[in-house]
C-alpha cells in the first residue's frame, strides 16, 4: 500500500508541495489536490490562512475556525499560512487575474536583478521574445531555462521589443527614434513568483 501522510502545516508553497500535487490519488483522496494547491497560493500570497480540511467530519467548518481563534500548534486537516509579504492588490491582480499575451526572455544578469536586487526589467537584459503583444499588455518573464520568474505590463509591443532587446536604455532612442521609458516592465507594473 501506498505510504499516506498528511501535511499539516504549510508555511511556505514549495516545488515539493507542488509535486505532491500533482502525485496520483488514493482511496483517501488526493482528486483535484493540484486546483486546491493553487487556490492555496492565491490565498496565502494575500495574506489568508487557508485549511483544507476533512469533509467527512462533523461540524468541521466550526471546529477550523476554532483551531484558528486557538492560535495552538494544532492543525486540523491541512493549514496553508500566509506569506510574510503578502502581494499588493494590485500585482495580486496582475498575478492572478489577467492572462498573458506573450512572454519575455532574459539573461542571468537580468534573472538576479529582478528576483533578488527588486530592479525594473531593462532592454540590456532581454535575450528573446514570444507572441505578439502590445504597450500595455502583460508578459511572462522567463529565465533561460525556460521557468517563469515573474510577470508585468509592458511598456513596449513585441516589435519594439525585438529591436531594443539586448541594448542600453541611452540607446531606445536611437533604435527605435522615440522613447516611452527606459524600462522595459517597470518594477511597479512587475510581480515576481514567490515575492513581490
Amino acid at each position: 500500500s501506498e505510504d499516506i501522510r498528511i501535511i499539516r502545516r504549510v508555511d511556505k508553497i514549495t516545488d515539493g508541495i507542488r509535486k505532491l500535487a500533482d502525485s496520483h490519488g488514493s482511496e483517501l483522496g488526493t482528486g483535484g489536490m493540484f486546483t486546491k494547491i493553487r487556490a492555496a497560493e492565491i490565498a496565502t500570497e494575500s495574506g489568508i490562512i487557508m485549511v483544507i480540511g476533512p469533509g467527512y467530519q462533523k461540524n468541521v467548518v466550526l471546529d477550523i475556525v476554532k483551531m484558528l481563534e486557538k492560535d495552538k500548534d494544532y492543525y486540523l486537516g491541512t493549514t496553508f499560512l500566509p506569506e510574510e509579504n503578502c502581494l499588493s492588490k494590485r500585482k495580486h491582480w496582475l498575478r492572478f487575474n489577467l492572462s498573458p499575451l506573450g512572454l519575455i526572455k532574459v539573461d542571468r544578469g537580468a534573472e538576479d536583478a529582478l528576483l533578488y536586487r527588486k530592479k525594473s526589467l531593462l532592454p540590456g537584459g532581454v535575450t528573446g521574445i514570444e507572441g505578439s503583444f502590445a504597450s500595455g499588455d502583460l508578459v511572462q518573464i522567463v529565465n533561460i531555462d525556460q521557468h517563469e520568474i515573474g510577470r508585468g505590463i509592458v511598456n513596449y509591443s513585441a516589435q519594439e521589443v525585438e529591436k531594443i532587446k539586448g541594448c542600453h536604455s541611452d540607446e531606445i532612442f536611437f533604435r527605435l527614434g522615440y522613447i516611452n521609458q527606459a524600462e522595459i516592465i517597470h518594477r511597479d507594473n512587475m510581480v515576481i513568483k514567490g515575492g513581490e
